[in-house]
């Protein structure tokens, strides 16, 4: 079995020569080890907080943005673990982390938000910042990020869009605001700010989630696998999410707590009646949109849905 080290080198390596050209990652559609990041959650992750509670819960989550975690910790979950199939997302994760406890708000969301149509903008990803976050890193970590350091040469930001999909709408500023209330002000930043001190390096499994039962070592209270049931369903061209939600609870049932709850999946700008599947070991919740919706009739609802899954022993 190859050692922390020698993934984490095999990490950085793949991650360098995608920025300096070499090769193009899948993209955030074809998940893989090295498919391309999701910069920000599409998930209103307040409106199923309301539904998961996390306070005092063990959670595993997918890492993805990294936006889960930080709702998991800003809504007192006293452990949160992290699974993803994409490698690059834990180091995602981690810088968030790092950078939420170093930088203020504003640094935070100048370093993080994409320029408005894609205008320069000398903070998004500045190198000199990213610098400054790595003293404050697990070795691992501060690996990866000194080696993404090291390839940009002179150049004083990362390009980050060989990475990461900045052409998705998770990447408007508004959107992103939305939702995340440690995003949308400065209260709840500090919020988060207070709650993540003492948070140290979460605990990654990389794992497709169809064999996460095989790696699995702790039970929790919260599982949140956010959309990859529906993900899988038209990834497959296999429109069955029934048969693939049977396939991932039977993966997961043994490792939660008695009233554990699985967030099983999310719709975004979706009314209750139009998606999802019937299962009578689910509740179907609505709440208000992280996206504004459009006005035109292809995009004008301003609800989100999900599906939430309680076990009982």
């Amino acid at each position: 079995m190859d050692t922390l080290k020698e993934i984490t080198k095999r990490d950085a390596i793949e991650a360098v020569d995608i920025l300096n050209g070499c090769f193009n990652p899948k993209n955030t559609k074809n998940y893989s080890t090295y498919s391309k990041i999701i910069l920000f959650s599409n998930e209103n992750l307040e409106g199923t907080a309301a539904s998961l509670s996390y306070e005092n819960k063990s959670v595993l989550t997918v890492a993805s943005s990294g936006d889960q975690f930080l709702a998991a910790t800003y809504y007192g979950a006293k452990k949160v673990d992290l699974f993803d199939i994409n490698r690059f997302t834990y180091y995602l994760t981690c810088l968030k982390i790092a950078a939420v406890k170093h930088l203020n708000y504003y640094q935070f969301l100048n370093f993080f938000i994409p320029p408005y149509m894609f205008e320069k903008n000398d903070y998004f990803f500045a190198v000199s910042t990213l610098k400054e976050l790595i003293p404050f890193m697990s070795d691992d970590v501060a690996y990866f990020w000194k080696e993404i350091v090291n390839c940009c040469g002179d150049k004083k930001n990362v390009d980050i869009g060989r990475l990461v999909d900045l052409y998705d709408l998770t990447c408007d500023e508004i959107s992103i605001r939305n939702g995340s209330p440690y995003y949308e002000n400065k209260e709840g930043y500090l919020k988060l700010q207070d709650r993540i001190r003492d948070v140290e390096t979460p605990n990654f499994i990389e794992t497709d989630l169809l064999d996460i039962s095989s790696v699995l070592k702790d039970s929790y209270d919260i599982m949140y696998i956010s959309n990859i049931i529906y993900r899988l369903a038209i990834s497959n061209d296999d429109a069955n999410e029934l048969m693939y939600y049977k396939k991932v609870l039977n993966q997961l049932k043994g490792k939660l707590n008695d009233n554990g709850k699985v967030m099983a999946n999310y719709y975004c700008n979706a009314k209750l009646e139009d998606v999802g599947f019937e299962d009578s070991s689910l509740e179907k919740i609505s709440f208000r949109s992280k996206y504004l919706p459009y006005d035109d009739e292809f995009f004008d609802v301003d609800s989100d849905v999900a599906m939430i899954y309680t076990h009982k022993k």
